[in-house]
Formats: structure tokens, C-alpha cells, sequence
């Protein structure tokens, strides 16, 4: 768009007095003209100062120059220098160098300038980021070895890494006995972007001139006095190169203490002006955290001075800020006050539990403190507003008025969880009719158990509420990213007093894989699987003998006696030790009652096996405390006592007691062996160790074993 054009004065503006004498300015001379229109338009040149009142500077006396330049800056006195032609003639002169040296010597630290440079060039090269070949700004970097500043894409053309480049250069210096990668300036720098290695980049200006000059010489001596000058050349210059970019360091790290100087006074004066706004609680209040995210603030972060328009422009998204800052706070302060609530409730726990003492098997099945936590006679109290006062004497007569009941509440709800488990297992098994009742479905003999997260395998209810792994698996997605203010309450509690974590919504159990087998094995036993339970099972007294199994090379190993437990893991998908039960999975047994003779004789034997295993616990047996709800092997028992309870020497019974988290005791069978292998070593290592005994007849012969 053409720009609009100006209205013309009616008489023209007088000139500036040029007289240095001359104390009237142009603009008092347009001031004194007649015409509105003149003096509106000299208001709007806004003139500062005499135009034209420095052109004789270069005509002052000596010592006011040195004076004057003296206080100025290198970069200052460049651009004075490119100003008029005056100027740049009197600065340019070799008369004025002592101007120069002594503005140099305004920046500290700045080193001496070298040989091979002018003043005013060491000033451009130091002062000014443009870029020597292109003038393009904004160049920040700069090759001290080589004195220059390029620009990215003049690097490429003018400084080369290429060896081959200066290579017949290289060979003659090396005839004159000299070190080849001494007579040019080089710079040791990756080749490629990225790359770790470096390459020494030489300057292309420079290896023309070297070629030059060398080419100019004619004789071996002042070949060599040439290559010794530049060796000296190249010395200095790394030298005052090493000491450049030790002063550009310094430079660069002043500038970032300034910035950073700067950037405080913001911060400073932000707070300052967020404080006469009201928000002096919430930086009184503030944590180191929220500190540090305030001054990291994108606004606070700015190395500008604040001003009242630079606070209008940021004041709206720091108020948002500080509101998000006090919702955090608000958040923290109401966690601290729920997990002082939960702690009580938990001491209060704690004292009702510790007037039921000791504590049994039966208290196994119970909820945990967590699990009381989320129940609402507890939760509504937890998450009451601050006015409200929860003491730890209301919530104990509240665990006496209503614990009992909610106990029972909450197994009711684990037996739902089960039974539905049992449904979407065994409900469509076909001839199989299974209860409505929860409690019969649960009693069943059929109703077991496996963990997916451990080797215990046939759990049966409510054992499965003590088992552990229902809570440690459920401890990661209870105690990290858990949003839920309450959750994250109670998982900070839990962790602070080693709690357990809730019962969480899907136990990592499966239901009984082994159910064919063991619907089976029932039956053999003249019970129906949709009516017996474990205990009716474990009471009946029937051992089974596999058919199948039955074989001249049985008949001289062994038969075994399964009891109703070990019958179901026999046969398709067994996971019985014995190597000859380890069959393939077309392998159907055919079960036969053992008659009444051997079947005492087993009963006897499985007596006292299950005798001695009571009597000595494994390692991995699991007991629990009778006076807190520790578990643990026995043999940890000791330290726990004696650091908890002031007990030195714990007694099974009285101290701790089998702990109902255990896994299921399934026995081998007990073997039935020929009158033929009595004398065998191995069969008289198990018959002494109560693991078989030895029989004259066990099958009735068939007529097919007659004919073999």
C-alpha cells in the first residue's frame, strides 16, 4: 500500500546552524516561523539534541579524544567509525591506535590483539556476530585459529577437513625436516554432525596463501625459514586462540549469572506483586517443589525486568497458576487429615483385636485393616468434613458396635465372588446338578482352588481368604498411579505401618481344572459329586485301584491305593509324580474299590504318614502369631517374639499356631507290593518308612493274564 502523502509546508524549514559556535538548533529555528502547520510538524520529528554537532570531533585536541574514546567501548567506537567518512578516516589512521588500545581496554579481561590483525578488525571479529564471507547476522560462533566468523553453509565452502587437500604442500614441508601439521592453523572438529571423532579442518584462504608464498621461494633455505616462520606463527596464534576461548567462556558465563540475576529480580518482584494480590498464604505454604515449578515458571522465567505492562500480559495465567497451587495444597492438607483418621482407626483396631486374644485359625479368614477402611460405617467417617472430630475412642465403640456384623458382611460377599467362580467353572459340566446354596456349593468335594501365581494347587474355601497372593498381586495396582484421593490415603497408611493391601476385585484364582477326574473318582467311590462334600469324601474310607493301570510290569513295581484326593489327579491331566501315573492324556482309569483287608492296612499307613507330617513342619510351612496377625515360617518366629511381644522362647499353641495358608496336604499313595519283590531293597526302604507294605494277592487274575 503506497504510503499517504505529507501535506507541503507553506515556507521552507531553515537549516541547522552548522557553526559549532552556534547555539540555536533547527528545531528552535522552525520553532520561531509562523504557520500552525510548521510547528505541528516539528513537534512530531522529536529531534534530541543539535544534528550535525559531532562532525568536528575529529578536529579536537588530542588528549579530549583520548579522553573521550578512551571511555567508549570497541564495538561503540566501530560504529562511530562506519558513521561518516570523517570518522572513518581519523579512526582508521594508524594516529589513532591509542584510541583503540585504550577502548579495548575497557573489556576485562579481554586478551591483547594479535600480530596479524589490525585493532578495528579484532573489534569486528570480536564484536560483531555477522559473518565474514556472506554478512549474514546472527553468527554466533567463532573460529579463533582462524580469526573468523562463518555461517553454517560458508563453513562448507570454506574451511576443508580433506587431507588430500594440502597433501603435496604437506610433503614438501616434510623434506625441510618439519613437522607437517605444524605450518597451517587447524581446528580439531567432528566431520559430520553427531560424529565423535575429529578431524583437523584447515582454513582454505590460508593454504592459498601458504601455496603461494611457497611457490614464490626459490631456495631450500628460504623454504626452510619460511616453514620456520609459520611454525612460529601458528604457535602464537594457538595461543592467543586458547586464551579467546577462555575469555569467550568467561563472557558467556558472566552474561548467564546477568540473565540469571535478572531473572531472580523477576521472580522477586512476581512474588511481590502476587502477595499484594492476595496470594500471601499460598506462598507462605508452599513446598520445595512448588517453589521450584514457579521459577520455572515460562513467565518468571523471562530475563526481562518486570513492568506493569509486562504484569498485565502475564497476571491472568499466574493467578491460574496459583489456583492450581492451592488445590494441591488443599489435596495434600485433606490426605494428611484422612491419614490421621486412618491411623487411628487403625490403633483402634488394633486394641479390639488385642482384647480377643489370642488369636486362631478362625481370625485368618478375617478382614484386614484396609478392608474395614473402604467399608462405609468407616469410609463416611474418613472422608467427614475438617470440622468434624474423629477420635480414636468414637471409632473403637464404633469397631464394638458394628464389627461383628460387618465381618460377616464381608465374608458373605468373598462367598459370592466364589460361588460365581464355581458356577462359571462346573455349571455347565454335563450330569452334573449343582446347588443354589452358596454355603453347599462351597462344601462340595469338587469346589477346589488353584492360584495363578503360585504352586499351591486344591485351596478350598474360606481358605483361599488367607492365602497371600491375592494381596501381594494386587499390590501394584493398589499402591503406584492410584488417583482416588481415599484409595491413595489408604494405600500411604498401608505402606507407612506395613499394612496389607484390600481384598481387590478379581482374586487370581482358577477354578478346579482337574474336575472330570474328579467327578470321576466320586463316583467311584459310590458318592454323587452334585451332593458330597470334602469332609463326607475324606470320611469315607474308600481307596480305589486304577484298572487301566493294571499290567505284569505293575504287578511287579507296584500297585498304588488312591484315597478320593490323589484318584482325581490320576489319569488325563495328571500332575502325579509317579512316573508310571505320568501317562499320556489318553490314558482313562478304571477305577475298583480296594477290598476290606488291604483297605485297613492302607488307612493304618496313611495315619501315621499324616502323623508325621503334622509333627514335622517343613521349612515352608506357614504359622501365625497369636497375639498380632504376623505370618511367617517357624523358624523366624523367634526374632518376632522376642522383638514384638517380649516372648524369648515361643511355644507352638500357646505363641503361634498353623497357619491356615498352606498348601493342601496331597499325599502319594500308599503302595502295594508282590510277595515276589519283598526281599528288594527299595521295597524294604518304603515299607519301613510306612510308604507300602507288602501283599500276597491284590487283583483276582483274569483269564487273559492266565493265558500270557
Amino acid at each position: 500500500m503506497p504510503r499517504a502523502k505529507k501535506a507541503r509546508l507553506s515556507e521552507p524549514i531553515p537549516a541547522p546552524e552548522a557553526s559549532s559556535g552556534s547555539t540555536t538548533s533547527g528545531a528552535t529555528a522552525a520553532a520561531d516561523h509562523d504557520g500552525g502547520q510548521t510547528k505541528r510538524a516539528l513537534a512530531r520529528r522529536n529531534i534530541r539534541g543539535r544534528r550535525g554537532g559531532l562532525k568536528d570531533m575529529p578536529n579536537m585536541p588530542l588528549d579530549i579524544l583520548i579522553e573521550i574514546f578512551g571511555h567508549m567501548h570497541p564495538r561503540d567506537l566501530l560504529s562511530l567509525a562506519r558513521t561518516t567518512k570523517d570518522f572513518r578516516t581519523f579512526l582508521m589512521s594508524r594516529d589513532a591506535a591509542p584510541f583503540w588500545k585504550a577502548a579495548r581496554q575497557q573489556v576485562e579481561g579481554l586478551p591483547e590483539c594479535p600480530e596479524d590483525l589490525s585493532e578495528p578488525a579484532f573489534a569486528n571479529l570480536v564484536f560483531f556476530p555477522y559473518c565474514h564471507e556472506c554478512l549474514k547476522p546472527n553468527v554466533k560462533s567463532t573460529l579463533w585459529e582462524f580469526l573468523v566468523r562463518y555461517c553454517p553453509s560458508c563453513k562448507q565452502t570454506q574451511i576443508t577437513n580433506d587431507y588430500y587437500e594440502i597433501r603435496t604442500l604437506a610433503d614438501a614441508v616434510i623434506l625441510t625436516g618439519q613437522p607437517y601439521r605444524e605450518f597451517l592453523n587447524s581446528v580439531r572438529a567432528p566431520a559430520t554432525k553427531g560424529s565423535r571423532y575429529k578431524d583437523d579442518h584447515y582454513h582454505r584462504a590460508e593454504v592459498k596463501e601458504f601455496d603461494a608464498m611457497w611457490t614464490s621461494l626459490s631456495t631450500d633455505d628460504e623454504k626452510k625459514a619460511f616453514v620456520e616462520q609459520r611454525l612460529e606463527a601458528v604457535k602464537k596464534r594457538k595461543d592467543h586462540a586458547k586464551q579467546m576461548y577462555q575469555w569467550q567462556k568467561r563472557q558467556e558465563q558472566n552474561r548467564s549469572d546477568e540473565l540469571d540475576v535478572i531473572r531472580e529480580g523477576r521472580l522477586e518482584a512476581i512474588r511481590k506483586r502476587l502477595r499484594d494480590e492476595g496470594w500471601a498464604e499460598e506462598l507462605d505454604l508452599m513446598d520445595d517443589m512448588e517453589e521450584y515449578e514457579l521459577s520455572r515458571h515460562k513467565s518468571a522465567r523471562k530475563s526481562q525486568k518486570l513492568t506493569d505492562y509486562g504484569w498485565a500480559s502475564i497476571r491472568d495465567e499466574l493467578h491460574k497458576h496459583m489456583e492450581n497451587v492451592r488445590t494441591k495444597r488443599l489435596a495434600r492438607e485433606r490426605l494428611v487429615l484422612t491419614c490421621t483418621r486412618l491411623g487411628r482407626l487403625r490403633q483402634a483396631l488394633l486394641e479390639y483385636n488385642a482384647a480377643r486374644l489370642p488369636m486362631s485359625a478362625d481370625m485368618d479368614w478375617q478382614p484386614f485393616f484396609s478392608d474395614y477402611a473402604f467399608m462405609p460405617t468407616f469410609k463416611d467417617l474418613m472422608e467427614a468434613s475438617a470440622d468434624t472430630e474423629v477420635t480414636k475412642d468414637a471409632l473403637f465403640e464404633l469397631c464394638e458396635a458394628h464389627l461383628p456384623t460387618l465381618q460377616a458382611q464381608w465374608r458373605k460377599d468373598r462367598k459370592w465372588d466364589f460361588a460365581g467362580i464355581v458356577v462359571k467353572g462346573a455349571g455347565t459340566f454335563p450330569g452334573l446338578d449343582l446347588p443354589e446354596d452358596d454355603d453347599t456349593l462351597l462344601s462340595l468335594a469338587i469346589t477346589t482352588f488353584d492360584c495363578k501365581s503360585c504352586t499351591y494347587r486344591g485351596l478350598r474355601w474360606p481358605q483361599v481368604l488367607a492365602h497371600r497372593c491375592v494381596r501381594q498381586m494386587s499390590f501394584l495396582a493398589f499402591y503406584f498411579g492410584e488417583t482416588d484421593r481415599y484409595r491413595a490415603a489408604i494405600a500411604r497408611t498401608c505402606i507407612e505401618h506395613k499394612e496389607q493391601p484390600p481384598w481387590p476385585q478379581d482374586p487370581t484364582f482358577g477354578f478346579n481344572p482337574s474336575l472330570e477326574s474328579a467327578v470321576a473318582a466320586i463316583r467311584a467311590c459310590g458318592r454323587d459329586p452334585a451332593t458330597a462334600t470334602a469332609d463326607e469324601m475324606d470320611g469315607c474310607g474308600v481307596r480305589l485301584l486304577c484298572r487301566t493301570c493294571e499290567s505284569p510290569a505293575r504287578r511287579t513295581f507296584g500297585i498304588s491305593a488312591f484315597d478320593w484326593k490323589s484318584a482325581a489327579r490320576h489319569g488325563r491331566n495328571s500332575l502325579d509324580i509317579d512316573l508310571f501315573l505320568l501317562m499320556e492324556n489318553r490314558h482313562n482309569p478304571e477305577w475298583v474299590r480296594l477290598d476290606a483287608w488291604h483297605m485297613e492296612k492302607v488307612l493304618q499307613l496313611e495315619t501315621a504318614k499324616r502323623e508325621r507330617h503334622n509333627a514335622t513342619p517343613t521349612g515352608t510351612t506357614n504359622f501365625g502369631c497369636t497375639k498380632c496377625r504376623y505370618r511367617g515360617a517357624v523358624d523366624k518366629f523367634q526374632e518376632h517374639c522376642q522383638k514384638m511381644h517380649d516372648v524369648e522362647n515361643p511355644q507352638l499353641g500357646a505363641d503361634y499356631y498353623r497357619h491356615t495358608d498352606n498348601a493342601p496336604s496331597i499325599f502319594n499313595p500308599i503302595k502295594i507290593y508282590p510277595e515276589a519283590r519283598r526281599t528288594d531293597p527299595t521295597v524294604v526302604a518304603n515299607v519301613q518308612a510306612g510308604n507300602g507294605f507288602v501283599a500276597t494277592v491284590l487283583f483276582p487274575p483274569r483269564a487273559s493274564s492266565s493265558q500270557q
